[in-house]
C-alpha cells in the first residue's frame, strides 16, 4: 500500500525472475500504508476479525494521490481504512518481530490483492466500490442518521471552503469552522456517553476529528481567554497533512 492507502507496487525490475510470481514476505507493503477496505471484507468487519476500534473512515472530500500516477484529488466517495500505527505508516496489524501479518488467515481483500510483481489486481480495484459505513451499520437507523447528520454539518467540502474564504479575507468563514469543530466534539462525546461500546470506534463512525483535520489548513485549535475556541495559524504548518492515513 502507498501512504494513502491505495496499493502501489515494487518496480518490477528491482526483483530476480525467481521472485516476480510470489510474495517474498519482506513487509513493504505492510509498511508503507494500511488497507482500504472492500466489499468482501464486511463478513470479516461483522464477525470481529477487524475490529472497530482498529478502522477509520476517510470522507467524501479529503485529499489524496493516485499510486499510480501521484496525481493528487479529492475523494469523490468515503473509504474505510485499517489504522495505521501512530508515527508511523505501518499497519497496525504488521508484526514486526515476525515481519509478518497479525490477522493473516483474516487479511483485508485488497491485501490479497496485493501483488507487487503484477500492478493489474491493483488496478482494477482502485476503481472501486468501497466498503462505506451504511453497510457496516445497516440496519442501526438511528446511529446512520447521526452519521448522516454529522456529515450534512461538518461536511470536508464545506470546511476546505470556509478555509478557502478565511484565506480570502472572510474573517466570518472561521467563526463557520469553530462550528463544525464544535458539533463535531459535540456528536463523538455523545456517542461515547450514549452508547459505551462505541467509545473506541469514533474514527470509523465520524472520521478522524476535525480538531486534527484543520492542520491541513496550516491552522490549529487554541483556548481563547475566556474559553472559548479560535483558529489561528500554525507555527509549522503540516507538510503534507496528517500522517499516514490518506486514501
Amino acid at each position: 500500500m502507498c501512504q494513502h492507502g491505495h496499493m502501489t507496487h515494487r518496480d518490477p525490475e528491482q526483483h530476480t525472475p525467481t521472485d516476480r510470481n510470489s510474495c517474498q514476505r519482506c513487509g513493504d507493503c505492510c509498511r508503507r500504508s494500511s488497507p482500504t477496505l472492500l466489499p468482501p471484507d464486511l463478513g470479516r468487519v461483522r464477525d470481529g476479525h477487524l475490529p472497530w476500534d482498529r478502522l477509520c473512515t476517510l470522507r467524501a472530500g479529503e485529499a489524496g494521490h493516485s499510486p499510480f500516477s501521484d496525481a493528487a484529488f479529492y475523494l469523490p466517495e468515503e473509504r474505510i481504512k485499517v489504522l495505521e500505527r501512530p508515527g508511523d505508516a505501518a499497519c497496525v496489524f504488521l508484526d514486526d518481530d515476525a515481519n509478518a501479518c497479525g490477522i493473516y488467515e483474516h487479511r483485508p481483500e485488497q491485501c490479497r490483492l496485493q501483488q507487487c510483481w503484477d500492478p493489474a489486481p491493483a488496478l482494477e480495484q482502485a476503481r472501486g466500490p468501497f466498503l462505506a459505513r451504511r453497510e457496516v451499520f445497516a440496519g442501526a437507523d438511528p446511529l446512520l442518521a447521526l452519521i448522516a447528520e454529522h456529515d450534512r454539518r461538518c461536511s470536508f467540502d464545506a470546511m476546505r471552503a470556509a478555509f478557502e474564504r478565511i484565506r480570502q479575507g472572510e474573517h466570518d468563514a472561521a467563526d463557520e469552522v469553530v462550528g463544525m469543530l464544535a458539533f463535531d466534539d459535540h456528536v463523538r462525546g455523545f456517542v461515547s456517553e450514549r452508547f459505551e461500546m462505541l467509545a473506541q470506534a469514533l474514527e470509523l463512525l465520524f472520521g478522524r476529528p476535525l480538531g486534527r483535520l484543520v492542520r491541513l489548513f496550516g491552522f490549529e485549535v487554541a483556548t481563547g481567554p475566556d474559553g472559548t475556541r479560535v483558529l489561528r495559524p500554525e507555527a509549522q504548518p503540516a507538510a503534507s497533512g496528517e500522517r499516514g492515513q490518506g486514501p
